[in-house]
């Protein structure tokens, strides 16, 4: 399924800053139950493929994604879209791996590739008035910059 930049659901996407041409190279395929909401794949030609919970898409009584918190997962997830369109599919792929595996002690929604996609989604979360409950979403940023400077302080990785 895809989502169209024209249709109510791909509007109400846009409003939290999600790109048109994210929305169009994007395809959408609803599973009965992972252990996320949705997730990202980044394919080498044409876009991503995101996986979403079937759960997680939350609809009005039109049929179109309903404007609420809900949103959230879907939000972040093509904030990582945006992403490998704007660096190509290895580079992507490479900034991912290394931002996994390179930081020691930094909470993942202060990785580079990460920070973005956190903010983006606790923006559609404050916007409708409720607490986060993805974990790592009600991160204050400042908390994220003592992690980042402390970082830097102590000469890079920690625990070794």
């Amino acid at each position: 399924m895809r989502i169209s930049p024209e249709s109510t659901s791909g509007t109400r996407l846009r409003k939290y800053g999600v790109s048109v041409k994210a929305l169009r190279s994007t395809t959408l395929v609803r599973v009965w139950w992972m252990p996320l909401a949705a997730v990202t794949i980044p394919l080498p030609i044409g876009g991503c493929m995101m996986v979403v919970r079937r759960r997680a898409l939350v609809r009005d009584s039109e049929g179109a994604l309903a404007d609420s918190g809900a949103l959230a997962p879907l939000v972040h997830q093509f904030c990582h879209v945006h992403q490998r369109l704007e660096w190509g599919f290895a580079l992507y792929i490479a900034r991912h791996v290394w931002n996994r595996l390179a930081p020691r002690g930094v909470p993942e929604q202060a990785l580079q590739v990460e920070r973005e996609a956190y903010r983006a989604a606790r923006e559609v979360v404050e916007a409708h008035g409720l607490e986060p409950q993805v974990k790592g979403l009600g991160e204050p940023e400042s908390e994220v910059a003592e992690v980042t400077s402390a970082r830097r302080l102590s000469g890079g990785r920690q625990g070794r």
